[in-house]
């Protein structure tokens, strides 16, 4: 049976104030400072949320003030005006950028869609526990992405606000008191128009009423649910349990590099990192950035997945961005083995022609140009694996990012015990059937 995670390896990082920067930065942000609970707050909310933004703040506040009152219901939402400035200005300096915030998506994603389904239910039919330890997560996550971009009292009103909204009794009281039905329509009716794609994605999960079947071949078991932190399955809990064991027990770089779900985590390591990394593997990187030899193998097993009619192209593009010694994204590999791949791609071997080509691939080959084959960058993507596998382990598999994806994937305690049974019940099936056919 697998085991949750100790609580002391959830525990929350130290505070570490980041670095005040430039003095045009610090002037921007001292006039952020004071105009961030104003009309500037209200503009960035709602340039993120659009006109919706401020009746969804309106809302919550309303709410807020009847369960907390007045003066923490106003100090709530005018620190909500406040974080939501600092964010943009971190943006704006380019400070927050997409690669920090990668592996947030999945886990915000699903919490959108059940924030949504909680508010559109009727009184009682909410599991308000769940919702709430789902905050939590929410709370982790982002209070350890803008760690780095607040300072040590914006951040402890970041963490105040997940306290005042994520309370087990505030969000009873929105989802279950008659006395706050008109805010808990008014947050449900904004929400679903700001949040269009989760929207849309619970209208499908509502209407899929038929439990959906494991994709294990001749399972008649139904595939495993989304409970908490567990993302759900399209296999089964024991085929799940089967499949993914492995990846928990001994992860492979490989499936970091290529799975869309893993790699996010993985990239945002990278980007998180890189200094220390990039400190800590001299000898190994060689002053090569870790997310470049990640984008690299990214951008090779694209390639390699392309038709051969379009893979010539996409060689020509690879080589010319992670090839190139004078370019920014340049892996950092020999010369010579460079070379060596941009002589195959130039001019292949004759043996590798085959006589048996259309005219018009012929004509093409006659001018030089040809179909390369997909092992074409095989010798240098050898190499740049082996230095992110120093990378990969032990640094990444004892992250935070790390840790969270393995939560996305490990069956919760109920499917453990829901897969055991499947288990047993799978090995009498096939007792009973090697007897029959003996």
């Amino acid at each position: 049976m697998m085991e949750e995670p100790k609580e002391s390896e959830l525990k929350e990082a130290p505070y570490v104030s980041p670095s005040k920067g430039t003095l045009g930065q610090r002037a921007k942000k001292y006039i952020a400072s004071k105009t961030a609970g104003t009309t500037l707050g209200r503009k960035i909310i709602n340039s993120f949320l659009g006109t919706d933004g401020e009746k969804i703040v309106a809302a919550l506040t309303a709410a807020a003030v009847k369960f907390h009152g007045k003066k923490e219901g106003i100090d709530a939402r005018t620190g909500l005006y406040k974080i939501a400035t600092k964010v943009r200005l971190a943006v704006d300096q380019k400070q927050l950028k997409k690669e920090d915030t990668l592996h947030a998506d999945m886990p915000l994603n699903q919490f959108g869609i059940q924030l949504l389904d909680a508010l559109s239910k009727p009184a009682g039919s909410t599991n308000v526990k769940m919702l709430q330890g789902n905050i939590s997560r929410i709370q982790s996550i982002v209070c350890e992405i803008m760690k780095a971009h607040l300072q040590e009292k914006n951040y402890n009103k970041l963490k105040h606000l997940f306290e005042i909204y994520g309370a087990g009794g505030f969000l009873s009281a929105v989802l279950d008191n008659e006395d706050y039905q008109s805010e808990k329509k008014e947050l449900y009716g904004h929400l679903s128009k700001v949040l269009k794609r989760q929207m849309l994605q619970l209208e499908r999960q509502r209407n899929a009423r038929k439990p959906k079947q494991c994709a294990a071949y001749q399972c008649s078991n139904g595939a495993a649910p989304q409970i908490g932190n567990f993302i759900g399955s399209k296999y089964c809990a024991y085929h799940h349990m089967l499949r993914y064991a492995n990846k928990l027990k001994e992860p492979v770089l490989e499936e970091f590099i290529s799975d869309s779900e893993a790699s996010p985590y993985f990239a945002q390591y990278l980007s998180a990192f890189e200094a220390t990394i990039v400190d800590e593997q001299k000898e190994t990187l060689n002053g090569t950035k870790p997310l470049t030899l990640f984008n690299f193998l990214r951008a090779v097993n694209a390639y390699e997945e392309l038709s051969s009619g379009l893979r010539l192209q996409r060689a020509e593009i690879v080589a010319r961005k992670y090839l190139k010694a004078s370019s920014s994204n340049f892996v950092g590999v020999d010369k010579a083995v460079c070379d060596k791949v941009r002589a195959d791609m130039e001019a292949p071997p004759k043996s590798t022609r085959s006589p048996n080509v259309h005219p018009r691939r012929a004509r093409r080959s006659s001018l030089g140009s040809y179909l390369p084959s997909r092992e074409l960058f095989e010798p240098v993507c050898s190499l740049v694996r082996s230095r992110l596998k120093a990378v990969f382990s032990p640094g990444f598999l004892k992250s935070r990012q790390y840790e969270t994806f393995s939560k996305t994937i490990r069956l919760p305690p109920e499917l453990v015990k829901l897969a055991e049974k499947q288990a047993a019940a799978a090995e009498a099936a096939a007792v009973a059937e090697k007897k029959t056919g003996s």
